[in-house]
This record gives structure tokens, C-alpha cells and sequence, in this order.
């Protein structure tokens, strides 16, 4: 695929699958077993309901693409996300408060589909929004996890 095609599958995964919880577009860019990097399981179940879970404790999440950079098989998308604590989000109660999440999204494609993800965001950044302290041993977990 062309750089350009694998940026397009890229933007729909933040525009289409996160900003409107498309789980049906999510079946058509990703991979069944795509490799989740950071993630507990791999796969394309375990990405869908990561969706669910934001769009549950933030039901008017948008998603913005700021940058989308291409080469060889990967792609890099630059992205600022806006939405209402609504339901709980790892443990915590609802906070009612609007957030600001930035972050970047990395995919590697294969053939028409994404076939590996990475993403970066600030959980300590996004916790401190929310005006709450979310327990050490939680974010030193997290963090770990994100390193795998």
C-alpha cells in the first residue's frame, strides 16, 4: 500500500473507531490478531473494548488528528482527544469534569490492515485532570506495561 492509503487506515482508526466508537470500522483496519503494544491481551476483541470502556466513561469523546506521518509500513498519528468523566475510569468515580488528552498512536500495516499498535499518553497528566490521585501501585503498573 501506498504511504498515503496506510494514513488513511491510520486516521480511521482514531476518527472513525475512537471518536465515534465504530467497532464495525475497527473489524475492517485491524487485524484479529493484532499486536497490542502495552496492552494486558492482544487482538482485536481486547482493542474494541478498550474503545468501550473510554466511550462508557466518557460518552461525547472526540478525537482530533493534529499530525499524521507516514513511512514504510508505519504510521504516526499526533492526536488531542476532549470529552466528560462520566463513568468510572480505572476505579475512579465519575468526576463530571471535561478533559484534554493528547497523545500519539503509532501502527505498523500490513496489507490493508493494522497488524501492530503502540500509544503514548500521560496517565499521571490525564489522573491530575481529573482531580484525583490514582494509587501508586496502579500507575507504576500501567507504566510497566506500557513498556512491554
Amino acid at each position: 500500500m501506498s504511504l498515503k492509503e496506510n494514513k488513511a487506515v491510520a486516521c480511521r482508526l482514531v476518527e472513525q473507531v475512537w471518536s465515534k466508537e465504530d467497532l464495525d470500522a475497527l473489524a475492517e483496519i485491524m487485524s484479529a490478531d493484532c499486536i497490542l503494544h502495552g496492552f494486558e491481551e492482544n487482538g482485536l476483541e481486547p482493542y474494541g473494548r478498550s474503545v468501550t470502556n473510554v466511550h462508557t466513561s466518557f460518552p461525547d469523546w472526540q478525537f482530533t488528528i493534529e499530525d499524521a506521518i507516514a513511512e514504510g509500513d508505519k504510521v504516526v498519528v499526533r492526536w488531542n482527544a476532549t470529552g466528560t468523566n462520566k463513568g468510572e475510569w480505572f476505579g475512579v468515580p465519575p468526576t463530571n469534569k471535561e478533559m484534554n488528552w493528547l497523545g500519539w498512536t503509532t501502527v505498523r500495516i500490513a496489507e490493508g490492515k493494522i497488524t501492530e499498535v503502540w500509544q503514548l499518553w500521560s496517565i499521571l497528566w490525564f489522573f491530575s485532570q481529573l482531580g484525583v490521585s490514582q494509587p501508586m501501585k496502579e500507575l507504576v503498573k500501567l507504566a510497566k506495561a506500557s513498556q512491554e
